[in-house]
């Protein structure tokens, strides 16, 4: 009995762990996950987050009234989702098979995956379903057959997209082009260009200034 404890007791944080995120993603419609994992020998791709983040994205992106019944809305849900994500492996493109939306108040998407090589070079990744509500985080979870887990997140800031390669191996990601025009980055150039502005405008006027003040025979 002591033993069991202790063998349940080293899963404890690991469990706790999962069950505040599950609270989390189910009451905050900024916050989402997307998991691509195996299972009997089929590959599949899954989206959880808040019902309200399902909701207002189909409000936000189709007309009042769209929707009357939780079927309809389902469809809609899957068809953003195709408009809004893509999954690439090798150049290649990656079909969603047969999407389902399980509604609940943490809402899931799911679909399998068209067939994905054993050999895998690199992945495209886009997860945009969710890419119109403010501060949107999506935390993306890959668990394939032969590859280490790999988590990373799809924000604004990205594109809510990201490029991968395998190394040796290993998931690498790599940078990203729209990195180089975060928020944070052109701040940063917006308070440079504005600083040069202002030392161009103080050196004209310093000049101006000593010119008038200046004797006639001097100008």
């Amino acid at each position: 009995m002591l033993s069991s404890i202790k063998g349940f007791s080293r899963y404890l944080p690991f469990l706790i762990l999962i069950f505040s995120n599950q609270i989390a993603y189910a009451h905050q419609p900024d916050l989402s996950s997307l998991m691509i994992y195996e299972q009997d020998g089929k590959s599949f791709l899954a989206i959880k987050s808040a019902l309200s983040a399902f909701e207002s994205e189909i409000e936000y992106s189709y007309p009042k009234g769209a929707y009357k019944t939780p079927a309809e809305f389902q469809e809609l849900v899957i068809g953003h989702f195709q408009k809004k994500s893509f999954l690439m492996i090798n150049g290649d493109t990656i079909k969603f098979l047969n999407p389902q939306v399980s509604l609940g108040h943490e809402t899931t998407l799911f679909a399998e995956l068209s067939e994905i090589p054993d050999d895998i070079e690199s992945m495209h990744i886009k997860n945009a379903i969710f890419g119109d509500i403010s501060h949107s985080i999506c935390e993306v979870i890959i668990t394939l057959k032969d590859k280490p887990q790999k988590q990373f997140l799809l924000t604004s800031e990205n594109k809510h997209e990201a490029r991968l390669n395998v190394e040796n191996g290993n998931w690498v990601m790599v940078e990203n082009e729209h990195l180089l025009f975060t928020k944070s980055t052109l701040t940063f150039l917006g308070i440079f260009v504005v600083t040069i502005f202002l030392a161009v405008g103080m050196m004209i006027l310093k000049r101006k200034t000593l010119k008038v003040s200046l004797p006639s025979q001097y100008i």
